[in-house]
């Protein structure tokens, strides 16, 4: 392990944590790591497109380091020939614990627009939920685990759940909904496959995305949103904006930076549309589930 310790010595971190998966064999411990190396290309990320100061970045990448430091002890530990009994133990790390998958169940990501009564998307939601759970499947008040987690699924690991995603316009342009879809296809890190297997995307309204002058409509919003919140904290100097503002801020500059990688996979999934969805008690979209909770199986 000692060439991995080299590697950090020579500011190479990036290059040592990926040695440091491939170390890992039990794997919880590999998870572990998982979500540090998540954290850490995270942290690049918002040092790339400026959201994070340079002491910021560099604080955080000292504690990721030490976390590191922690798992090459551990690996080395757990490796002893002679050990008869071994614990895997949480170094101290700024990721997040990984808590237990959930079962198979079902939960729907939407943009309910509360300034006017979207009484369709509300009817289509009251009535496939009610078709879901005669039919057995059970509905989930929150996001997958695997999601919230703020990790990356491993490619052997097999993640239980499925997120139901009406898509509208409102959805598309809705700041809280895309950060949600964001977060599920970076979970999943931005795999095909992965995706068809977690996510199944519905159009609850006429949205063409391979259309280019759509996709130009969606790239002038989100080009306008990040513009808005530059110049309000611009303006806003030297009155610093708050917490929450600063959070909104970067949100928005990750929508921004990876609208179009988002729907480049919606696009090159299998998507269900609306007018079809209702057929036959929504078999459609039962028989499309069963696929994916079979195959995530």
């Amino acid at each position: 392990m000692e060439y991995i310790r080299n590697l950090i010595i020579r500011n190479l971190l990036s290059e040592a944590l990926d040695e440091i998966v491939k170390q890992a064999t039990y794997p919880e411990l590999k998870r572990q790591i998982r979500v540090l190396v998540a954290k850490y290309n995270e942290l690049e990320n918002q040092e790339r497109i400026g959201v994070i100061s340079r002491s910021e970045f560099n604080l955080e990448r000292n504690q990721i380091t030490y976390a590191a430091l922690g798992f090459i002890d551990e690996i080395e530990k757990t490796s002893t020939p002679d050990s008869t009994h071994i614990t895997i133990g949480t170094p101290a790390t700024p990721a997040e614990s990984v808590s237990s998958l959930p079962g198979s169940g079902i939960y729907f990501s939407m943009c309910m627009d509360e300034d006017q009564e979207d009484l369709l998307l509300h009817r289509l939601i009251d009535d496939l939920s009610h078709a879901l759970s005669s039919d057995g499947f059970e509905l989930m008040p929150d996001m997958p685990s695997f999601v919230t987690d703020i990790r990356m699924l491993d490619e052997e690991e097999k993640a239980e759940g499925l997120i139901v995603v009406m898509l509208s316009d409102a959805y598309l342009k809705s700041t809280e909904s895309m950060y949600e879809l964001y977060r599920m296809y970076r979970a999943i890190r931005f795999d095909l496959a992965q995706a068809s297997k977690h996510i199944l995307p519905i159009f609850v309204e006429k949205i063409d995305l391979n259309n280019p002058l759509v996709l130009r409509e969606y790239d002038i919003h989100w080009k306008e949103q990040e513009k808005g919140w530059e110049e309000y904290v611009e303006q806003s100097s030297p009155r610093p904006v708050n917490k929450a503002q600063k959070k909104q801020h970067q949100i928005v500059q990750l929508i921004n930076l990876d609208f179009n990688n988002i729907v480049g996979w919606i696009t090159t999934t299998e998507t269900l549309k609306m007018k079809s969805v209702r057929e036959n008690n929504f078999q459609k979209i039962k028989e499309a589930i069963h696929k994916r909770l079979s195959d995530s199986s």
